[in-house]
């Protein structure tokens, strides 16, 4: 980006403190000396490096070749250009303010990103330019834009956030309110007290974001709310409710969910795995027969993988007949979850021969006649070993598994203990670490407990 406009130019020559955000549309001629073009053009590199490596940071822990602990070091490439930002001072912060109207979409990310980490901040101004650029977007019906907002404020790492998003909770525009929920969601901030009262709201999405928001928080007062909604399966928003319902330890919507994967007409994508993550081994019969159902097939083996009942070994091996490529890796990641066989194969993606689970049914047929009598049909299996909470913890902290596997593994271990120690699979490494060490505490103190209870 070259900044050429006189407006520009004349914040990027301004040596005093930040100005109120009223002030900040403010501007008049002014020619820059070499110096200032040096500062500007300094700042300008730290910030696109800073739209480089929130990339990195963040769309890297879905990425099957990257081991997630490492991306740390990005992470702390990313901080030291933030900090030069901030010992910068006022002139690298007007840089800053004139990328956030920039016409490249990952200009606009950095500057969204720096506003609401910055420490430099009079009682949050940075946020409310932000907060004001997102109300803006949804006035616009800018789509691109809001979800660039709503990124930088669910990453930003200014501790005031979490106040002005709670300001939004009471705003005239349910999607303002939602949105505000959706981004205390994913930070785990927020007070329930506060959230609970949009449960009453007329606008369907914003009550189920509240209702999502309290599931992950664990605030059981909502299930009077939630069982009465429960009832309407009809709702594009149920299975939300159904797993909120399954985060709160209530059995009413395991019971709901179970009925609806009778019916191919009531059946959705999700409700066998959050079946599956109940961990009841009754319900293996249920989610064999949604496999006829075919639009489900991938989230159905997804599901007998999570439960571990080795009953289904057979089953499984008979469905990597399919010609379906897509459906046998689903097949063999399930079958490794169940067995920790470690059977893989040479298989040739993009033109790259890589190793994944084995997909051939003569290989698992023969492991399975030689392995099978060691594995208790009573018994939930995982990676080949009885399964138990901390088999949960292992799969969250392990640098080899995905973001798809460790998040579904932590909500598995939310909707099994009942504790709500807060967690996210791409959250900044050291956040994610601290979280993972609470756990690891958890386990260890109540271990001996929960596998007398058999997990």
């Amino acid at each position: 980006m070259i900044i050429t406009s006189k407006e520009q130019l004349k914040a990027l020559s301004s040596k005093e403190d930040p100005p109120l955000l009223s002030d900040r549309v403010e501007s008049s001629l002014q020619v820059l000396t070499p110096e200032e073009i040096f500062t500007r053009d300094l700042y300008q590199e730290h910030l696109e490096e800073i739209g480089f490596l929130l990339f990195q940071c963040k769309d890297l822990f879905d990425d099957m070749d990257v081991n997630w602990p490492k991306i740390k070091a990005f992470e702390k490439r990313l901080d030291a250009h933030l900090d030069a930002i901030q010992v910068g001072g006022p002139p690298a912060f007007k840089c800053v303010t004139l990328f956030l109207s920039d016409d490249d979409e990952d200009n606009i990310f950095a500057a969204a990103y720096t506003l609401t980490s910055m420490e430099y901040d009079r009682d949050g101004e940075n946020i409310d330019l932000v907060i004001k650029s997102l109300i803006d977007s949804y006035d616009t019906e800018d789509n691109d834009l809001s979800a660039i907002y709503v990124k930088a404020l669910k990453y930003g790492q200014n501790p005031l956030i979490k106040d002005k998003l709670e300001a939004l909770l009471t705003h005239e525009q349910f999607s303002i309110q939602a949105t505000a929920v959706e981004i205390l969601t994913y930070r785990r901030e927020g007070d329930p007290a506060k959230v609970v009262e949009l449960v009453r709201s007329p606008e369907p999405a914003l009550r189920v974001a509240a209702i999502h928001f309290l599931g992950w928080a664990g605030h059981r007062d909502v299930l009077p709310f939630l069982k009465r909604f429960l009832s309407h399966t009809r709702d594009p928003n149920w299975e939300k409710l159904v797993l909120a319902s399954l985060q709160l330890g209530s059995a009413t919507g395991l019971n709901h969910a179970r009925t609806a994967c009778q019916s191919e007409s009531t059946v959705t994508e999700h409700l066998p795995l959050y079946i599956a993550l109940a961990g009841d081994l009754t319900d293996l019969n249920l989610l064999i027969s949604t496999l006829c159902f075919q639009k489900l097939n991938n989230t159905v083996v997804e599901g007998i993988g999570v439960i571990g009942d080795v009953k289904a070994i057979p089953i499984l091996i008979e469905k990597l007949k399919t010609e379906d490529e897509k459906l046998k890796l689903k097949i063999a990641y399930s079958l490794e979850l169940i067995t920790g066989a470690g059977l893989t194969e040479e298989h040739v993606v993009e033109d790259e021969g890589v190793d994944v689970n084995a997909m051939s049914p003569e290989q698992w047929t023969q492991w399975w006649q030689a392995n099978q009598n060691r594995f208790d049909s009573n018994t939930r299996w995982r990676r080949g070993k009885p399964f138990t909470l901390g088999a949960c913890i292992e799969e969250m902290t392990d640098p080899k598994r995905r973001y798809c596997e460790r998040q579904r593994a932590y909500l598995e271990l939310i909707i099994r203990s009942g504790v709500y120690i807060p967690f996210e699979a791409d959250w900044f490494i050291p956040k994610q670490q601290e979280a993972i060490g609470k756990w690891e505490e958890w386990w260890a103190e109540n271990k001996e407990q929960s596998i007398r209870s058999k997990g």
